[in-house]
Order: structure tokens, then C-alpha cells, then sequence
């Protein structure tokens, strides 16, 4: 009996001390230990209260459990959105939002990565861009942009990269190609982006 009671006091001070910390888990374990010692001591009436102390204790624990879970997988859920947003943004700041195609940030990277290997750069310039601006509004300017990337990125894509540079110019970059030769397409997409002259649109 010594030994029980010793093993009470223990436990008695573990479920204060867990008690006044706020550890849950400690308070369970300590009273499912006191409600067993104190059953076997045969005070069954001290016993069944531990227990429905212990049973208390157990379902508040479950809840906490379940809380912790859910916030987990709330943080876990609030991350990939992050991790999305920020793919997003440099995804954003890479890319003119005009045209779609990379800005000039971005080919300025990719000419860093091509150094000291085979590279062949073609820049467009778009004439007369700044007439059709003045004379047909900017939305008709931003059009021929865009028809231009676009014939580029159909032309050029697949042998390297599409960029806007600037106002009214282009580029392809293709790795693996030395001066004088240029990708096959790149004589193609001038023809195709090229406006009869009588319309005094763009050039290439």
C-alpha cells in the first residue's frame, strides 16, 4: 500500500504542475494513472471520479488534436497558395504583358545562361510603328505587337526564345547557332509579319 500511495503523490503533483502549464496530454496521462491506482488502493469512489476527470480531459484532448490537424492543414493549404502566388509573380516579371511574350529582364537571363555557348540573336525592329500609333491609336499599335509576337513565337519558338526589348522592338534568341547562320524560321517571320507598303503599316 506504501507504494501506491507514494505512486498517488506523483501522480497527484504531475496533474497540478500539468495543470497550471497547460500541458493536455500530461493531465491525461495522469489522471488515467490516478484513477488506475486509485482503483487498485480499492477507493473505487475516488477512482470513478479521476476517471470521469480523465474521460473529460481525453475528449478535450481529441478536440485540440482535431484543432491542430486543421490548422496544419490550413497553414499546408495557405503555403501552396503562396508558393502558387509567388510562381505567379515571377512568372508576372518576366513576361510583357502585352504581347505575353518574355520582357527584357527575361532575355537578358537567358543570354547570362547562353554565355560562351553557340548563340544566334535576331532583333526586329518595327518601321513606321510610331505612325500607325499616331494615326490609327495606340490600340491599333498594340495589335500589330501582339500579331507580330505571335508570329514569332509560331516561327521561332521551337528553335529558342521570343522577347519584347523595348517599344517597337523584338528579339529571338536560338543557342546551338553561330553567325552567319540563323534559324530557318526568322526569314519566314519577317515575310509574314511585313504589311503591304500602300498601308504604311509596320515593317520588319
Amino acid at each position: 500500500m506504501g507504494q501506491y500511495r507514494q505512486a498517488e503523490t506523483a501522480c497527484q503533483d504531475v496533474l497540478a504542475l500539468a495543470e497550471a502549464t497547460g500541458q493536455i496530454d500530461h493531465q491525461v496521462n495522469a489522471a488515467q494513472a490516478l484513477s488506475r491506482i486509485l482503483e487498485a488502493m480499492g477507493d473505487t469512489a475516488a477512482a470513478l471520479s479521476m476517471h470521469r476527470l480523465y474521460h473529460n480531459l481525453f475528449v478535450r484532448q481529441s478536440g485540440e488534436a482535431v484543432r491542430r490537424r486543421a490548422r496544419v492543414e490550413e497553414i499546408r493549404t495557405e503555403a501552396d497558395r503562396l508558393r502558387a502566388r509567388t510562381a505567379e509573380l515571377a512568372d508576372l516579371a518576366l513576361s510583357d504583358p502585352l504581347t505575353g511574350i518574355a520582357n527584357r529582364r527575361s532575355f537578358d537571363q537567358i543570354l547570362d545562361r547562353l554565355v560562351g555557348n553557340p548563340l544566334s540573336v535576331a532583333i526586329v525592329d518595327l518601321d513606321n510603328f510610331k505612325l500607325v500609333n499616331d494615326r490609327h491609336t495606340h490600340i491599333a499599335g498594340d495589335a500589330v505587337l501582339q500579331r507580330v509576337a505571335r508570329i514569332m513565337v509560331d516561327q521561332i519558338a521551337t528553335h529558342g526564345h521570343v522577347a519584347r526589348l523595348g517599344a517597337r522592338n523584338l528579339s529571338s534568341s536560338s543557342p546551338r547557332l553561330r553567325w552567319p547562320r540563323r534559324p530557318p524560321s526568322a526569314k519566314a517571320c519577317g515575310s509574314r509579319s511585313a504589311m503591304p507598303t500602300g498601308t504604311r503599316s509596320p515593317r520588319t
